[in-house]
């Protein structure tokens, strides 16, 4: 039987996928985003909602669902989340596209899907610096669970 919050916590990983900070070298624009996603990962990691949500664009068309998601997916489950790749697309004015593939494992709850997705994020600029505007996704891939 599928647990009801599923695919709304699958969707809601695709669009909070997030990334470490850039390297050595390179545009500080590039660390700058890069860093939105980072700390957002280190907020999911932490169950941390309104850290999460300082993350999001206050536009975004994901934004209303965004908390809600957030707050049923932290009571329900512990995740831990994992960066395999990120790549910069475009980084032009106030919007940047990256592409980024997150592997997501279960630590506890009901019935989840391990699972790595290859998703593009748009990250926009605003007066608070950069935020998580959207994010869609090109690829899921469901994994064994760990230690089968």
């Amino acid at each position: 039987m599928r647990h009801p919050v599923r695919t709304t916590v699958v969707l809601l990983l695709v669009a909070l996928a997030a990334l470490p900070a850039a390297g050595c070298g390179g545009d500080p624009e590039e660390g700058a985003v890069k860093q939105v996603l980072k700390d957002q990962i280190e907020y999911l990691q932490n169950e941390d909602v309104e850290g999460v949500m300082s993350t999001m664009h206050p536009e975004s068309p994901q934004y209303s669902q965004t908390r809600a998601v957030v707050e049923q997916v932290f009571e329900v489950y512990d995740l831990d989340y994992e960066l395999d790749s990120v790549e910069v697309m475009e980084l032009e004015g106030n919007q940047a596209k990256l592409r980024a593939v997150q592997v997501t494992r279960k630590v506890n709850g009901p019935e989840f899907t391990d699972t790595r997705v290859t998703a593009i994020h748009t990250i926009r600029k605003t007066g608070n610096g950069w935020k998580l505007y959207e994010s869609q996704t090109e690829s899921t891939e469901a994994l064994a669970p760990q230690g089968d």
